[in-house]
């Protein structure tokens, strides 16, 4: 959907690699770091700490993204 929309956009090769991979990279290094904490937890309670915080991050991001676009189109 999103490679349909750029063409019939008419948006150029040069902008929509940028684009593309400048939004895969927060989603890269999240990965990367959540999973070398995971590996390096010792114990059950780090490991659930780090989960726990990982997604209370991502509903805040959410909560965020969403009051953003509210004021957007209000």
């Amino acid at each position: 959907m999103i490679n349909m929309g750029a063409a019939l956009g008419r948006v150029s090769f040069p902008n929509f690699l940028l684009a593309s991979a400048l939004g895969k990279m927060p989603a890269a290094v999240l990965y990367t770091g959540l999973g070398l904490a995971l590996f390096q937890a010792r114990d059950v309670k780090t490991i659930l700490f780090i989960i726990a915080a990982g997604l209370s991050v991502m509903l805040l991001a959410r909560f965020a993204a969403n009051q953003w676009l509210r004021q957007k189109l209000d």
